[in-house]
């Protein structure tokens, strides 16, 4: 995939401007990915009672998704369970490339919306540690 990206560059004691077509080096660019898609297939899965999803910086793509999983009582869902499922039913720009992490429960507000803010704290904290 390509995109044309209009530049200006100086050259000696001018500008040269025009169009050129721009390829990334790792094939495609990056695309948004809606978090509540990700989550409403997460939920599907038999051993997952709740979930949230948050993109994570990554220098190559922008941002890839991270779930946080709250699994079912004597369940044995490992991450590459998880992953593995996604894998299976979404596009690659949609894989949890940022991994899983497993929660007692997700922070939401009064109301039962996700605290993605919080779940991104979360990841700092975790990354701080390593």
């Amino acid at each position: 995939m390509a995109v044309d990206v209009y530049f200006e560059e100086l050259v000696g004691p001018y500008y040269k401007k025009g169009v050129e077509q721009y390829f990334p080096p790792w094939g495609r660019l990056p695309t948004e990915v809606p978090p509540a898609e990700i989550e409403a297939l997460l939920l599907t899965h038999p051993d997952i009672i709740d979930c949230g999803v948050v993109g994570i910086e990554d220098p190559r793509a922008g941002e890839i998704p991270i779930a946080f999983v709250v699994k079912a009582e004597n369940s044995y869902l490992t991450e590459k369970h998880v992953r593995k499922f996604v894998k299976g039913k979404l596009s690659p720009e949609k894989w949890l490339r940022g991994g899983v992490i497993f929660l007692e429960e997700i922070p939401k507000n009064p109301t039962g919306k996700v605290l993605r803010r919080e779940l991104r704290k979360m990841v700092t904290q975790i990354k701080s540690k390593l």
